[in-house]
């Protein structure tokens, strides 16, 4: 059976952490180098989505497919964007609450953004192994 004073005893342990002792490559702890980082995704993320809105073709086409494939650029940049700049503002949030679930969200978009570049790498080694193929026959054709 937990008592109050158990609860509060583990509040205290768990908000006890010296974070002092934790530094990154360039010898400033941890937590600021977090902060720093996270204001700098969220301030170019918002900077890029404003951009975007505002090269964002805004002429009125009765067909949105052609619509879409002008601007599927800047669409996806919205994309990507968008989650970044409300996940990098989670996360902030996160560190100044000390509530580290918060960050939680940030590990996840990064491990979305790892596993499709590795999906789009692969993607792009399987179109140009069989061009390079069919390009070296054509080339040996061509030599006799």
């Amino acid at each position: 059976m937990s008592s109050k004073y158990d609860v509060e005893k583990s509040n205290q342990i768990s908000t006890r952490i010296d974070e002092s002792k934790y530094t990154c490559c360039c010898g400033s702890p941890v937590i600021l180098c977090a902060k720093l980082w996270l204001r700098l995704l969220l301030i170019l993320s918002v900077i890029n989505i404003i951009i975007i809105t505002k090269l964002i073709d805004k002429e009125e086409s009765n067909d949105l497919a052609q619509w879409v494939e002008h601007n599927q650029h800047f669409i996806l940049g919205a994309v990507i964007n968008i989650p970044l700049a409300i996940v990098s503002a989670m996360s902030l949030y996160g560190i100044y609450k000390k509530q580290p679930n918060w960050l939680w969200p940030f590990i996840i978009y990064l491990l979305i953004g790892i596993i499709s570049t590795g999906i789009h790498v692969f993607h792009v080694i399987v179109e140009i192994k069989p061009v390079e193929i069919t390009n070296s026959m054509k080339f040996s054709r061509t030599i006799e």
